[in-house]
């Protein structure tokens, strides 16, 4: 009950408390860049940035958590990452045979049960790859896991909203806690 509380306070907290009670750590929350979609996300922004490797989640960032493959749309967004030598590997929360599926049928590896934010595999794409952390982007639909774990690991954030979210009081309640960290992200980006 005290954690519920403790979550509602959170909730409903303004901005400027929060930044005061979270300081410099609460940085580790906002996304470097935030899109509706994957396909949303301008390849110049990890062309640019140097970026030759993107860690991706699957669930609600590819594909929903009913859709076991992946979609047409996905092929050509990887293709169009790669053309641009991007290479791509899935780190998802998902058991092993969720994961699996999807992953190969695009040829690309993965890791599954990765208990983002943990960065375990995030480290480890990294080192087989001989990439260092500012070469590598994350992208992913949860503030908590895939954020987080990208900057605990040193890479750019990439945030898009969840195709379809689970309808459980948990999902509902973790996507009520985002909402000030994707605020802090739209106010510290306005033009």
């Amino acid at each position: 009950m005290r954690n519920i509380f403790a979550l509602l306070i959170f909730v409903f907290m303004p901005r400027p408390a929060l930044i005061f009670i979270f300081g410099e750590s609460m940085a580790l929350l906002i996304p470097d860049l935030v899109c509706k979609t994957v396909y949303e996300i301008p390849i110049k922004y990890f062309t640019d940035k140097g970026i030759r490797l993107l860690l991706l989640d699957i669930d609600n960032t590819l594909v929903t958590y009913d859709d076991e493959y992946p979609t047409e749309e996905n092929k050509k967004w990887f293709k169009l990452v790669a053309d641009n030598g991007i290479d791509i590997v899935f780190i998802s929360n998902n058991k092993e045979d969720r994961v699996k599926k999807y992953a190969e049928k695009t040829g690309y590896c993965y890791y599954a049960g990765a208990s983002k934010p943990r960065i375990k595999y995030y480290r480890e794409a990294m080192r087989k790859r001989k990439l260092e952390p500012n070469q590598c982007a994350a992208v992913g639909d949860q503030i908590f896991t895939d954020v987080l774990a990208a900057h605990f690991a040193g890479c750019p954030a990439v945030f898009v909203y969840p195709i379809k979210d689970k309808q459980s009081v948990f999902f509902k309640l973790k996507r009520k806690l985002e909402i000030p960290f994707l605020a802090l992200y739209l106010h510290r980006n306005k033009k």
